[in-house]
């Protein structure tokens, strides 16, 4: 067994006695995406908990600066110091305390996160971060296949619906946007598109989907750009990386990128800093998807091209 001392290192270091190094730069992008979005604020006080064992603490003011508490610790543990997975399974434990507490905190991409996060601190082994694909490729499957049972999806009627309503509404919250604003792509496509183009579409949607659950269960490297674009095509499409989705949906593609993490590469640093990205919106968001792909792909060429002149 492998035995973690608590070390301080720089927010750049990948060191880790398990976790690989591409691991590790995917856990310290995921704790930046958790913080810088918002959701160290979510911590409810618990209200009717599902948790039966929670029912005394009903009305604790101090619950929910517990949770916030041990969120931000594991945000610590993974940016400055070696206990990463420790880190992991607090702020993942953070969100499921939270889940327990109140279930108003649900969302399917809050969830997403917190189990990426629950993988990370729980393996032990480097050939156990197969689990994050693996993830990965049930929640891209599962979406697939509900929206192929869905005759609104396949005919083409919910994404017809969902651009006449965002035409009408405007754009949906993103960070550093503001809701409501013009939505002028769907303004375009509500005029121009029919729904048998909306019906192309959607079947587009659930065929991408497959092949990305399909490219991580076979550890593809093609998935990261493929990946990167879906998410943009979201975030164009609704103007909202619909909460965590869309960033940790493309932070953990950086691990089918071969040699990602290793060393210290300037592509690993802009991959990480760009991450700050998040900061500064969705328009300039879109700008850090394509810029993570470009790296991943380049690191992916250079390890190929390497190796093939050995």
């Amino acid at each position: 067994m492998v035995t973690q001392s608590l070390t301080l290192v720089s927010p750049f270091s990948r060191a880790h006695p398990v976790l690989s190094p591409g691991a590790v730069l995917v856990a310290k992008l995921l704790a930046l995406a958790w913080c810088v979005t918002g959701h160290l604020t979510i911590y409810p006080v618990v209200r009717h908990p599902p948790l039966f064992f929670l029912q005394p603490l009903q009305g604790a003011l101090l619950w929910p600066a517990a949770l916030t508490f041990l969120a931000v610790l594991g945000c610590v543990c993974i940016w400055i110091s070696t206990w990463t997975r420790w880190g992991a399974l607090c702020l993942s434990g953070s969100y499921f305390l939270a889940l327990g507490s109140d279930l108003a905190v649900y969302s399917n991409n809050r969830l997403f996160t917190a189990m990426l996060l629950l993988l990370l601190g729980l393996i032990r082994r480097p050939e156990q971060q197969c689990w994050l694909r693996w993830q990965c490729a049930v929640v891209f499957f599962g979406a697939a296949f509900d929206k192929a049972l869905g005759w609104d999806w396949w005919s083409g009627q919910f994404l017809h619906s969902l651009v006449a309503e965002l035409a009408n509404y405007g754009l949906l919250w993103s960070p550093g946007g503001h809701s409501g604003g013009r939505h002028v792509v769907a303004e375009i496509l509500a005029q121009g598109a029919g729904r048998p183009v909306f019906a192309v579409v959607s079947w587009g949607v659930i065929g991408v989907e497959c092949a990305l659950a399909w490219g991580y269960l076979r550890n593809r490297s093609w998935v990261v750009p493929v990946n990167a674009a879906f998410f943009v095509g979201l975030i164009v499409l609704t103007g909202s990386p619909m909460g965590m989705f869309a960033y940790a949906g493309v932070v953990v593609s950086l691990l089918l990128v071969q040699g990602i993490g290793e060393g210290e590469r300037l592509g690993d640093s802009v991959a990480y800093w760009s991450g700050w990205g998040l900061l500064l919106g969705s328009p300039l968001f879109s700008t850090w998807l394509v810029l993570v792909s470009v790296v991943g792909i380049s690191l992916t060429f250079r390890r190929e091209r390497a190796t093939s002149r050995k």
